[in-house]
């Protein structure tokens, strides 16, 4: 990672690296309430992990979660968007044909908002349209 502006490459997140395991899509959420640039990345195994930037730095990132989702199916996408007060929204996409929600707020509390199992779609990309959810299916194009 780089900072453009600074002309300056960042310190990676931590993060254990395996072969096995490898990143599968990855998003930047939007700032929201005076917090933190945040990198969230989904793997092939299901994990969500996030990174929050550092306060009073800008080229160290720290974890705030790590967790299996969705049974340790690939992630396919993630997208987000700033939710209605209650922090980013973020919307992830699996191989196992579920599209799920959740919430991270300023103090890095992460919860579920929805989870759906779509009928015959992978869904392959996602994206937010005001409330709405938009899913475009990996084989088919259905949406």
């Amino acid at each position: 990672m780089w900072d453009l502006r600074k002309k300056v490459q960042l310190a990676e997140p931590p993060q254990i690296r395996s072969p096995q395991d490898p990143i599968t899509a990855i998003a930047w959420l939007a700032p929201n309430d005076g917090i933190q640039e945040t990198l969230c990345c989904g793997t092939a195994l299901g994990y969500l992990v996030i990174w929050r930037q550092r306060l009073n730095t800008v080229v160290e990132f720290e974890e705030v979660v790590s967790r299996r989702i969705s049974g340790g199916h690939e992630i396919m996408a993630i997208t987000s968007d700033v939710g209605n007060g209650t922090g980013n929204r973020i919307i992830v996409a699996t191989q196992d044909r579920r599209v799920q929600a959740w919430t991270l707020d300023s103090r890095n509390r992460f919860s579920s908002t929805f989870s759906v199992q779509l009928k015959t779609s992978i869904p392959r990309a996602v994206y937010t349209h005001g409330c709405d959810v938009i899913v475009f299916g990996m084989y088919d194009g259905d949406m």
